[in-house]
């Protein structure tokens, strides 16, 4: 009896696995010559100015070249945003160096288990790519990435014919993802001093000019930091905050009772922006705000919301920073002798 058991479960696991391959292959059982993707692509990837990926729901992303670098419009926004130049780099370099691996099923009804059904149907999986070069569009739908990890099923649009790729096409799947990270474009040697205001405050200041290091104002001739780095470490907390997404209607937030946490940054060349931090509703929240040359960067004036970690980064109180009586009081710890055996014969 149980002989039967294992052969009939191996049957099923046959057949699963059949049926998995019949859906997937190419319906006529030849696989052509491998060919490019987008045959021209390559030779215009520099002239590229336009990439545009849609899902059922919408676009999710609006990227021009414009002098500065690329940008999307944030339609919530009303407003254009940075994006991360180097996943779009990395983005234009697989569509066109991609190659046509196999030729997998053309039946529409089989669309469903490659996620390459028309984005404009409300279930679809796929994520529409547009890319526009020399005034020319090239347009595919990306499905699922293939379960070998191999490659991304994708399909031209107006086509029925579905493909294996020979590389992974990697996509945002929302509107922030792509968008730049950290929230700030300022180097820690621009950094002069950070100061935070309330009932903790702290001062921090650059130990010398453009060094990049920064020594804590407060700390008195009796006090030692817990280790050397931990006021460098809270400065580059907030050059290199990074957020979850950018609130649309974020004003609201700081017209409530509750009072936000504010900080102080001086840069070297005289500008300062103010730092404010806020909680609601077991959410964080900051908003960076230029004191000068107000509309000069991307980020001024921006809701964006943080993650808990992040925010009790920047929440540190003095007492996160330096040793208690009991550490700096502390006999250092007695050096044992070390046994080095007997001579070598």
């Amino acid at each position: 009896m149980k002989k039967q058991l294992i052969w009939l479960s191996i049957l099923v696991l046959v057949v699963v696995a059949a049926s998995t391959y019949l859906l997937t292959k190419s319906d006529n059982f030849s696989s052509p010559q491998r060919s490019a993707l987008f045959e021209s692509l390559s030779n215009q990837a520099d002239k590229i100015d336009l990439i545009e990926v849609s899902n059922h729901a919408g676009l999710l992303l609006n990227a021009t070249h414009k002098n500065d670098g690329w940008h999307t419009e944030l339609s919530t926004l009303g407003q254009s945003y940075p994006l991360d130049e180097r996943k779009l780099a990395e983005l234009v370099k697989t569509l066109s160096k991609a190659e046509l691996l196999e030729a997998k099923t053309s039946k529409q009804a089989n669309f469903v288990h490659l996620g390459l059904q028309d984005v404009q149907q409300a279930d679809s999986q796929a994520l529409l790519v547009t890319v526009r070069a020399s005034g020319k569009s090239y347009q595919v739908l990306v499905g699922n990435q293939a379960s070998s990890g191999q490659g991304s099923y994708v399909r031209l649009v107006d086509k029925r014919q579905t493909w294996l790729l020979d590389s992974v096409v990697s996509l945002p799947t929302t509107q922030f993802e792509w968008l730049k990270q950290p929230i700030l474009d300022i180097e820690n040697t621009s950094v002069v001093s950070v100061q935070r205001s309330g009932a903790d405050p702290l001062r921090i200041i650059e130990s010398s000019a453009q060094s990049g290091t920064f020594v804590l104002a407060n700390l008195n001739a009796s006090q030692a930091l817990k280790y050397d780095s931990i006021v460098d470490g809270y400065v580059d907390n907030i050059l290199n905050l990074r957020f979850e997404q950018i609130i649309s209607q974020g004003e609201s937030l700081w017209q409530g009772p509750a009072k936000p946490t504010l900080f102080l940054l001086t840069l070297d060349d005289g500008v300062q922006v103010e730092l404010a931090l806020i909680e609601h509703e077991q959410s964080h929240y900051v908003r960076f705000t230029a004191l000068s040359n107000s509309g000069k960067y991307y980020w001024d004036g921006l809701t964006y919301q943080i993650s808990s970690f992040s925010a009790g980064q920047l929440n540190k109180t003095l007492n996160d920073f330096i040793q208690s009586a009991e550490q700096s009081s502390a006999p250092a710890s007695p050096t044992m002798p070390i046994d080095e055996g007997e001579s070598p014969q």
